[in-house]
């Protein structure tokens, strides 16, 4: 019996484009600074409620930002909240592998 699953073959499979890849990646990104936010707000003994009070918002301004499937979140609320957790959103740029190589415009 095999170890991959339909789905993970499937995965593997729409990987292989580069379109798809991207936001494959971007969603798992997202997902995982939701995943932070959430965890250090309850590793602060903070409740949702009492963070959308220190935040000057509502309680379900915190709920859409901790919610991986909430689009549309800002950079300023994202970063406001995890100064409000007593956190840095910390961004960085780094150049895509098929863009690495690719000589400066002229």
């Amino acid at each position: 019996m095999s170890d991959i699953s339909n789905f993970d073959a499937y995965l593997q499979e729409q990987l292989q484009d580069p379109e798809f890849r991207e936001r494959f990646e971007a969603a798992d990104r997202a997902l995982e600074i939701t995943f932070q936010l959430a965890e250090l707000r309850r590793k602060r003994g903070l409740t949702q409620a009492q963070a959308a009070a220190m935040m000057g918002a509502k309680r379900q301004t915190i709920s859409r930002l901790e919610n991986p499937a909430s689009y549309g979140q800002t950079f300023t609320a994202l970063k406001r909240y995890a100064e409000v957790l007593g956190a840095e959103l910390q961004v960085s740029v780094a150049p895509r592998a098929s863009l690495a190589n690719m000589s400066p415009a002229t």
